[in-house]
């Protein structure tokens, strides 16, 4: 093992555990800002029936800022392409993050590497910088230091290296910065962005045109969709209610399920409120963590240092190991090409590529509930939308030719 793998794998594990509390703690105060929405406390459920009671529940939307959490979302804001607000915020921080990834190649790639390879060597003597590296505590110019030692001998960072040090740690603090606020208020944006619910109703009436008798049905329920809107945002009743019901808002949140990080952590299991897979997905993860130190901890190195022997003795260790140039079985004629693969790597293999598919085919069946609910639920909201667009047809036709709507499409 790896002298680094423990406190790698704690920190991992650690780090993980923040983002999990992050995501608990915003959202339980996203939670209190809705006086108005009434708590119902249900157990979570392991059945369809069950499931769909949670997902008609409407403080069930205050779980989707768990998806802040998607790498799409900490890399791009992806998910505010669905609500359309907050525009000058998300492209300010996605310009933030495209300089940090420059700016983070520069620190990484060569002011830190300069500071960690050469900084132990004094400053007035240029000429002998051939005693190795300061980074390789076996070089010359460290021998006979022990770690502390090392690292006292670094000098103080130049200037370019800090300033280059304290930028790219400064991007990414403000860039999170803002992610936190968009991810505060995300919820929010769902109920209330009536832009993001107007592009989220033309998607629904765009995935079932389908059920429609032809194309002019299709248009009259969008041009009836934007007249809706129009009258909405034109209200001065105080403020305005949500615009779309809920089963809308949860046809176009679906497609924050397909992220790496949705797939591999199971956030839609925790969406759903199905414990029996989010704990069966978490198990996995675990256990393909474990496997994937057995396989290069364990098996691979095992399998480079025997993976040439030929005969009892040389399995006895007597010739030395495979992988040793020194040693005489690198020079024995009758030694095995080391090729392939040996049985222990095969079945690790396969194990861990069956974990990983139990965890998609886990993530599959609750991206399948989850659409085939909403599909069932959204049905009578179009239904509805029909009934009202036929009844009103002329009415919907001259308010779309005198505020003609935006070309989304239409």
């Amino acid at each position: 093992m790896e002298p680094w793998f423990i406190p790698t794998i704690t920190a991992l594990a650690l780090a993980f555990c923040v983002f999990v509390g992050f995501a608990i703690f915003v959202c339980r105060r996203a939670k209190t800002k809705h006086v108005g929405t009434q708590v119902h406390s249900r157990p979570w459920g392991s059945t369809a029936e069950e499931t769909t009671l949670h997902l008609t529940s409407e403080q069930m939307l205050d779980r989707f800022i768990l998806f802040s959490l998607n790498l799409s979302s900490l890399l791009w804001s992806s998910e505010h392409s669905i609500v359309h607000t907050d525009r000058a915020l998300v492209y300010f921080r996605r310009g933030l993050n495209i300089l940090a990834i420059f700016i983070g190649l520069f620190t990484f790639g060569i002011a830190d590497v300069i500071y960690e390879n050469w900084s132990c060597y004094s400053t007035s003597s240029i000429d002998d910088y051939n005693q190795g590296l300061c980074s390789n505590p076996n070089s010359e110019i460290n021998r006979g230091k022990n770690i502390f030692e090392i690292v006292g001998s670094y000098h103080a960072m130049s200037t370019w290296i800090w300033v280059s040090n304290a930028v790219f740690g400064g991007v990414l603090f403000l860039s999170l910065l803002i992610h936190a606020y968009l991810a505060f208020n995300f919820v929010d944006r769902v109920r209330y962005g009536v832009e993001g619910s107007y592009t989220g109703m033309i998607d629904l009436i765009d995935d079932h045109k389908h059920l429609n008798k032809n194309e002019e049905e299709t248009m009259l329920l969008k041009k009836s969709a934007w007249h809706m809107f129009h009258t909405h945002v034109n209200n001065e009743d105080g403020k305005a209610p949500a615009f779309v019901p809920h089963e809308i808002n949860l046809h176009r949140l679906g497609i924050l399920f397909f992220d790496p990080f949705s797939i591999l952590f199971g956030f839609p299991h925790i969406v759903l409120s199905r414990s029996d897979l989010a704990i069966a997905n978490m198990f996995l993860i675990w256990c393909l963590v474990g496997t994937w130190n057995l396989y290069f901890h364990w098996a691979l190195p095992r399998y480079n240092e025997t993976c040439c022997h030929y005969d009892d003795a040389t399995r006895a260790g007597h010739a030395g190991l495979c992988n040793n140039p020194n040693d005489p079985i690198s020079f024995d004629p009758f030694r095995l090409n080391c090729n392939g693969y040996n049985l222990e790597l095969t079945v690790i293999l396969f194990t861990g590529v069956a974990e990983l598919g139990l965890i998609v085919l886990f993530w599959l069946y609750s991206t399948i509930l989850y659409q085939v609910i909403v599909t069932k639920s959204t049905r009578p909201v179009l239904t509805r939308l029909k009934q009202v667009a036929s009844t009103r047809a002329e009415l919907i036709t001259k308010s779309a030719e005198r505020n003609p709507p935006p070309p989304y499409k239409m």
